[in-house]
């Protein structure tokens, strides 16, 4: 995982997590290799302890504060960073990612499909169509990214969507 800062684009912070290490698992002796697992968590716990890490050092290491990240759907993150990073962890923002918020809208568009047979087909949600919303809701969410008053961007994002 790593952190990247928006103004700079530079690289704030890096961590890796690691279950395995092959020369153990080889039966190589630990004083005769370097061993680099550093991991027994579950996986998907991975990223929040490299986020949670990098946003605790900044201020140590760089001198500021994280106010704003963006994600993925899973908020375990940002319920991680409000609950760990004392004093200002409360008011870090969590913006989410328009490739993940894309992802997300198709898959609900293919479970509806999946769930209600009777939107398949011609005329309806065909697979072509589900592909051309998707790639509508994309262009929509890059045009109000312009959009300079959020209250107004998020209006009209949304009257976007609903007309497709």
């Amino acid at each position: 995982g790593i952190i990247i800062g928006h103004a700079t684009g530079k690289l704030l912070h890096i961590g890796v997590r690691n279950k395995y290490c092959t020369a153990c698992t080889q039966g190589i002796p630990l004083d005769q290799h370097t061993c680099y697992k550093n991991w027994d968590k579950s996986s998907s716990e991975m990223e929040t302890d490299i986020i949670l890490e990098g946003f605790q050092q900044a201020e140590r290491v760089h001198g500021v504060r994280y106010k704003r990240f963006v994600g993925d759907g899973d908020s375990s993150v940002h319920l991680t960073l409000i609950a760990n990073v004392s004093g200002w962890g409360r008011h870090i923002e969590k913006l989410e990612c328009a490739n993940h918020a894309c992802k997300c809208y198709r898959s609900g568009l293919e479970k509806l499909v999946q769930n209600k047979p009777h939107y398949k087909g011609r005329g309806r949600l065909t697979q072509r169509m589900r592909c051309r919303l998707t790639s509508s809701a994309r262009c929509a969410i890059k045009m109000r990214s312009k959009e300079s008053d959020i209250a107004k961007a998020v209006k009209l994002l949304e009257q976007d969507l609903q007309n497709g």
